[in-house]
């Protein structure tokens, strides 16, 4: 019997490793260069469903307090020749003489 697959939430992981006994959600966001990070345990919160709840709320606050995902890409204007890209945003082959 195959394992069931939870859906996939932002930003939150599931840690179980039965050789270190650890069991629990890893919440991480990074911005800026900066990785924020915590780890909530079943055991300590009193369950998995307590767990979760709590990385939930924790990745939340981490959002109201550094800012939404920003999938914007930032280019220096006038270097896109530079890097092997036409103004369409299609790469151009080089060859070597």
């Amino acid at each position: 019997m195959a394992a069931r697959k939870s859906k996939r939430e932002r930003g939150i992981s599931r840690i179980d490793q039965k050789e270190k006994r650890t069991h629990g959600f890893f919440v991480r966001l990074t911005r800026k260069g900066k990785i924020y990070n915590a780890f909530f345990s079943d055991k300590v919160l009193g369950g998995k469903k307590k767990a979760l709840e709590a990385a939930r709320n924790h990745y939340q606050e981490l959002l109201r307090k550094h800012g939404p995902i920003s999938r914007k890409k930032i280019t220096k204007a006038g270097r896109t020749k530079a890097s092997g890209a036409t103004a369409k945003g299609a790469a151009t082959k080089r060859t070597r003489r």
